[in-house]
């Protein structure tokens, strides 16, 4: 019986394109929400640059430190020449 074919690069290999489709909406979900500040100085953590400006920050980051009610993130706008579902995400001008 031959091994189905693995898709390398995550911790788990994922097996089936449901698995990966699902996989790929999560990461979309998590990422594709938020953006540092593109006109702030970047999300610091202890004088450690995490999160340079107008780059991706996870919502569950924002969650967890408050990075929205700080002001230090803003909400990504569709990009909309993309195609729709497709995570091509502007950066909010």
């Amino acid at each position: 019986m031959s091994q189905p074919e693995l898709r390398q690069g995550v911790s788990q290999p994922i097996s089936t394109d449901a698995e990966l489709e699902r996989y790929r909406k999560q990461q979309l979900l998590e990422w594709g929400v938020w953006i540092a500040d593109p006109d702030g100085p970047g999300i610091f953590i202890d004088n450690v640059l995490a999160y340079a400006p107008g780059h991706s920050v996870p919502v569950s980051n924002v969650q967890k430190y408050g990075y929205d009610k700080d002001g230090q993130v803003v909400k990504r706008v569709p990009d909309k020449e993309a195609p729709p579902d497709s995570g091509v995400l502007a950066k909010k001008k």
